[in-house]
């Protein structure tokens, strides 16, 4: 699953076709039917998948976003806040909630993935049919020294 946020991407299709139309359907963390090797690439159950979501504190999830040229960003999902902090080069030119929208699917899909290997209850948080927040204050570009 070496491209994580395309494969979310393609599944989150099924609730929103692109990325400004609206839902097609309710999303619920709680009744979402995650993939079966989604829940075992958290869980570190795959010989591809490295360390289990559930002894990290983060996760770095690089993403395509933008035209068919491609823009990169870099996602830190911060599994103990529910948070995802967006590291953006081109921070100056594209505003926060474009790039919100272009994420969509790590927001919703990861606590999905999340509830589905049980790393809510054995953390001791109720998920509550939640997504994950942005925090837009941590938007920055890279800086070269």
């Amino acid at each position: 699953m070496r491209l994580i946020k395309a494969k979310l991407s393609e599944e989150w299709k099924k609730f929103q076709p692109s990325e400004d139309a609206p839902l097609s359907c309710e999303f619920d963390v709680l009744k979402y039917k995650c993939l079966t090797d989604w829940i075992l690439y958290a869980a570190g159950d795959k010989p591809w998948s490295g360390t289990a979501w559930s002894t990290v504190k983060h996760l770095l999830v690089p993403c395509a976003v933008g035209d068919p040229t491609g823009h990169w960003i870099l996602c830190d999902v911060d599994l103990e806040k529910c948070c995802v902090c967006i590291y953006d080069p081109l921070h100056k030119t594209t505003n926060i909630e474009k790039r919100v929208k272009q994420i969509t699917p790590l927001l919703c899909l990861i606590p999905a993935i999340l509830q589905a290997f049980r790393y809510f209850d054995k953390r001791g948080i109720a998920p509550d049919g939640m997504m994950f927040v942005v925090e837009q204050s941590i938007q920055r570009s890279y800086q070269h020294n």
